[in-house]
């Protein structure tokens, strides 16, 4: 995640796996919530037309099935932290 942003890493990041399983069919599911502190945080990690989240998710299951040499599906979401800076 980090190295796609270089020096615009987006601060104050918590990502949480939420669900990852594999299924009978051989498919390796896995969830990660993104939670940010600050709302301008949220475009930067979705970039323009969710490019940004599209390249993490490809990567991610890019990795993961060279890793594994299984097929994967990952799905991020992301949110503002109840405690966020205002």
């Amino acid at each position: 995640l980090f190295n796609r942003f270089y020096y615009d890493v987006p601060f104050h990041v918590n990502i949480n796996l939420t669900q990852m399983a594999v299924r009978s069919d051989g498919l390796m599911r896995v969830n990660a919530h993104l939670r940010v502190l600050n709302k301008n945080v949220v475009p930067i990690l979705i970039g323009k037309h969710g490019l940004n989240l599209r390249w993490m998710v490809e990567d991610v299951e890019s990795k993961l099935s060279q890793r594994y040499r299984i097929r994967s599906k990952v799905t991020f979401s992301v949110s503002i932290s109840k405690h966020s800076a205002k």
